[in-house]
């Protein structure tokens, strides 16, 4: 690894930044992504988008498929020292009709793809896999109760993933403990919490690399 981390942070609306119920971005001071970019260790490089899921098509939203962006992403952005994916709460909308198992293979598609890429280009990144955090909603036009119990289930699943993959697993629900009043999106307190324990993630990783 170089003595300054490229990271390469790939997401959704929780890594782009959005605030409960406006509907604006967090600023760079705000969001978990721009707290790590405060961190003269590390170069970040924010990829969330609104509405992005792992490998699922949405014509009411499109460009929103993870798998058909990601490698374009990549190659736009090497060198990297570390690549980090949080997707998977849009996936439990109710218009996808899939379950957390079916979305955990979105993501491994997703995965599969990134590490296939970045052998092709000689790159080979520490990978990072985090579960979103939890939601807490009863029922709106795009997520119901089966959308709750779903985030849930991707915690089992994606750790699973990371251990198949060879790749870092954060939960996010363990920093995560609360969630904005619109019942998808970090607070202000969330992203701190989750920038804290990303950074330590991010430095014990360069540690391991430097020793």
């Amino acid at each position: 690894m170089s003595s300054r981390l490229r990271v390469l942070c790939f997401g959704d609306s929780n890594t782009w930044g959005y605030i409960p119920i406006t509907g604006g971005r967090y600023p760079d001071q705000i969001r978990w992504t721009g707290r790590l970019a405060g961190n003269p260790d590390f170069d970040i490089i924010e990829e969330g988008l609104n509405g992005r899921t792992t490998a699922f098509v949405d014509h009411l939203e499109p460009f929103r498929c993870g798998l058909d962006y990601v490698v374009p992403c990549l190659l736009s952005h090497f060198p990297l020292d570390v690549v980090i994916v949080m997707l998977g709460t849009n996936d439990t909308k109710r218009r996808y009709n899939v379950s957390a198992p079916e979305i955990a293979r979105g993501l491994e598609e997703v995965i599969i793809r990134v590490q296939e890429f970045c052998r092709r280009k000689d790159q080979y990144p520490e990978f990072v896999i985090i579960s979103p955090a939890r939601i807490a909603i009863t029922e709106d036009v795009d997520f119901d109760q089966a959308s709750v119990a779903k985030v849930l289930g991707l915690e089992a699943e994606y750790r699973a993933l990371a251990e198949q993959y060879g790749c870092r697993y954060l939960k996010a629900s363990d920093y995560v403990t609360d969630i904005g009043q619109d019942g998808v999106h970090l607070t202000e307190t969330g992203h701190k919490n989750l920038a804290d324990a990303i950074e330590q993630l991010l430095l014990d990783l360069k540690s391991q690399a430097n020793k």
